[in-house]
């Protein structure tokens, strides 16, 4: 974005794209709906961006997926690229599409 001089302090933050909302927002609703069961003693806990990122990274060690990196994919800060949203679309059961609006899949 390019402003004149005297206003560049006062520039706010650009919106995210609305893929990456779009994104946000499948992957929020996925881990909403989906419990992980502690090995150790039974109990089902929620998925937690943390907890999603390390089976993310069991499954696929190969792709460079830092936590401050995955939160912000779920918090909608950032763009992941296709591996990760292959990844995640193995991971939840869903077809990679599952995670792009409508308006950008082809007829």
């Amino acid at each position: 974005m390019i402003v004149p001089a005297d206003q560049s302090a006062q520039s706010s933050p650009a919106s995210p794209h609305v893929a990456t909302a779009y994104f946000s927002e499948r992957l929020r609703h996925l881990m909403a709906g989906m419990g992980v069961r502690d090995l150790d003693n039974g109990q089902v806990r929620r998925l937690t961006p943390l907890r999603l990122q390390r089976m993310l990274q069991a499954q696929a060690p190969e792709l460079p997926l830092s936590q401050s990196q995955f939160y912000r994919y779920v918090n909608g800060e950032a763009t992941p690229d296709i591996a990760v949203v292959y990844e995640l679309a193995i991971l939840f059961g869903v077809p990679p599409t599952y995670f792009i609006p409508d308006r950008y899949l082809p007829e």
